[in-house]
């Protein structure tokens, strides 16, 4: 993994993923000079996490206690943190300007999108178990709307499309007298 100069996050799982520990390491900058004692805060699961500034670009080493006992060492390679360009700087300033969103702003595009923007009735498909929001209930709509035959002779539910003429999904449908059963849509024949 790389690192670039600054403050980097370093994480640390402990051996066994052990929890309740104390971990704490030192790093050594590329002329070998070792830093404080650093110490590392427990997320969860035997993973701990600390945020350590790496001053210089080169290779870094470090070495990891827990509970004072040393465990690993890990080398960290640390290159100049790029400069931020003037795409980037655009890109920052445009989110920054997401913030000047109202929420009344939010509203009329929540109510534009129930009640103005228009959808397309699902087509002749099987329906996937996850979809969008939007299709569940495109699915519900065409159910109520369209044209559907139940046939005894054949023992299926059929829906058809807007138009009425084709078959787009069907299941199929059973009674034996004491449960009654339809099976999961599926695309029409």
């Amino acid at each position: 993994m790389g690192y670039i100069t600054g403050t980097n996050k370093i994480v640390y799982r402990s051996v066994g993923f052990s929890v309740g520990l104390t971990i704490t390491g030192y790093f050594w900058n590329p002329s070998n000079v070792k830093s404080s004692l650093q110490t590392f805060t427990e997320v969860a699961e035997g993973l701990y996490y600390c945020n350590f500034d790496f001053d210089v670009t080169g290779t870094w080493m470090g070495l990891f206690y827990e509970n004072a006992v040393v465990k690993a060492s890990a080398v960290f390679k640390v290159k100049e943190a790029a400069a931020t360009s003037s795409a980037v700087a655009a890109v920052s300033a445009a989110v920054g300007a997401l913030n000047d969103i109202s929420t009344s702003d939010v509203n009329a595009e929540i109510v534009d999108a129930l009640a103005t923007d228009t959808y397309a009735e699902p087509g002749k498909e099987t329906p996937a178990s996850t979809t969008s929001l939007s299709a569940k209930i495109s699915y519900l709509y065409k159910e109520w709307r369209n044209k559907k035959q139940l046939s005894k002779l054949t023992k299926k539910q059929l829906l058809y499309n807007d138009a009425g003429d084709t078959v787009d999904q069907e299941r199929d449908v059973d009674d034996d007298g004491n449960v009654f059963t339809k099976s999961e849509i599926i695309e029409g024949t």
